[in-house]
């Protein structure tokens, strides 16, 4: 017996310091009787053998069979603890430049830097080369159609002239021209400047509605080859152009121009006053 269930062992599972109280095993034309015990086996017709002295417990497994199919993938099971740091590798060669990113927030303004040095002078710049201002501090009572006669002028430069008690202020130089004309009247009128007493200047007319007032114009004209057509002798080239304030009034027969006398001041005034300035 004890070499039959050594012989068994192979394609056994062998279990040792088990409870051996219904130890188990198979195989063929096995003995009757335990040969430790002398305990008869029970169930022969079964092939089962079996007793209660056995120390070792043998059950015959057969021949190993083919490996089942894999069964399904258990459940991943809880993290482990971090391991220590491994000891740190080379570095690796540069990457490639990524985009540019957004521009950030402007910051503050910095603090004002020292002041530089002076530059060079620049070039030396220039006023008009040519203007006139006439004036009257005469009453005059101006038939309409007649115009304003200017007593004389208190500066007077460049391509321009003006002969004291006369209307007619004489330009010989081509350009734009600033002009200025105020006059003070008693009577509702109008007046117009006028080149070469031929033609009305735009935006040069002026009036009022009432009389007692001040009434005054600002205008820009342009002075061209075309409009020197007056003969003076005033003129180096013999030709000017001729400018005169002009009374266009309606609504009576003549226009007072009133000055010192009439409001009753000591000091003379102005009746009528005009400004011509070349701008370019």
């Amino acid at each position: 017996m004890d070499n039959q269930i050594e012989n068994i062992v192979e394609n056994s599972i062998d279990i040792k310091n088990e409870d051996c109280s219904n130890n188990l095993f198979s195989f063929s034309n096995s003995p009757r009787n335990c040969s430790t015990c002398g305990k008869s086996f029970i169930d022969v017709s079964l092939s089962l053998l079996y007793c209660h002295c056995m120390y070792r417990y043998c059950f015959f497994t057969g021949p190993t069979g083919e490996m089942g199919p894999t069964g399904e993938m258990g459940p991943t099971g809880e993290m482990g603890p971090t391991g220590e740091m491994g000891p740190t590798g080379e570095m690796g060669p540069t990457g490639e430049m990524g985009p540019t990113g957004e521009m950030g927030l402007i910051g503050p303004i910095g603090l004002i830097g020292p002041i530089g040095l002076i530059g060079p002078p620049g070039p030396t710049g220039s006023i008009s080369q040519t203007f006139i201002n006439a004036y009257s501090i005469t009453e005059q009572i101006i038939p309409t159609g007649g115009s304003v006669i200017f007593d004389t002028h208190n500066s007077m430069f460049g391509d321009c002239d003006h002969v004291p008690n006369s209307a007619e202020i004489f330009i010989w130089k081509y350009g734009f021209y600033y002009i200025s004309a105020s006059i003070y009247h008693l009577e509702a009128c109008q007046f117009s400047m006028y080149k070469n007493q031929i033609n009305i200047i735009p935006a040069s007319t002026i009036g009022a509605i009432s009389g007692s007032a001040q009434t005054t114009s600002n205008f820009i004209i342009e002075i061209n080859e075309s409009d020197m057509i007056t003969q003076t002798d005033l003129s180096p080239i013999g030709f000017a152009c001729k400018l005169q304030l002009i009374n266009n009034t309606n609504l009576s027969n003549f226009v007072t121009l009133y000055g010192s006398p009439s409001s009753g001041n000591s000091i003379p005034q102005v009746t009528a006053t005009i400004n011509i300035l070349l701008l370019k």
